[in-house]
């Protein structure tokens, strides 16, 4: 079995608690398995992030309207670990353009499927910024984000959508 990697970047991420943002990523081979926005460091992330996937992050701190930013999240290796049904859901998001949201409902519409269904989907997403989950909004406010409906995590949903406008 070939190596797991663990490696962190810093973000330019500031959430009202003033914790420091990291992105925290796991791979094996040439393959994500993982993103993941934390506020702790993790002590195994000392594995250099292949530079290509440094660039990618780095763009979209940096111009993330750009379609070419847009095209390399998009590209990353990934494969992240679901069901079927999470799947046509992660899909799906990827489909929602930078700078736009879509609502629970709507994405539960197109897979003729139910908006806590889609929003569980959202929870388990392993991938988040590439599988752009914080893109999707409840009808009537911001909706959840990394399993949270408060704190630092609904704090980055925040940043991240104000930052793709």
């Amino acid at each position: 079995m070939t190596a797991l990697y663990h490696s962190e970047i810093s973000t330019p991420i500031s959430p009202d608690s003033g914790a420091k943002v990291w992105l925290e990523l796991q791979w094996r081979e040439q393959t994500l398995l993982s993103i993941n926005f934390t506020t702790q460091q993790n002590p195994l992330a000392t594995d250099r992030l292949p530079t290509k996937w440094l660039k990618i992050f780095e763009r979209y701190w940096d111009r993330p309207l750009e379609r070419a930013t847009q095209l390399a999240l998009i590209e990353l290796s990934l494969n992240p670990a679901g069901t079927h049904y999470q799947q046509r859901v992660w899909s799906a998001l990827q489909q929602i353009p930078l700078g736009q949201t879509a609502s629970y409902g709507e994405i539960a519409q197109r897979l003729n499927s139910s908006p806590r269904a889609v929003a569980a989907a959202c929870r388990a997403n392993p991938v988040v910024l590439a599988v752009p989950c914080h893109r999707v909004v409840a009808k009537s406010g911001i909706g959840g984000f990394m399993g949270a409906i408060e704190g630092d995590s609904i704090d980055i949903k925040r940043w991240l959508l104000n930052h793709e406008r």
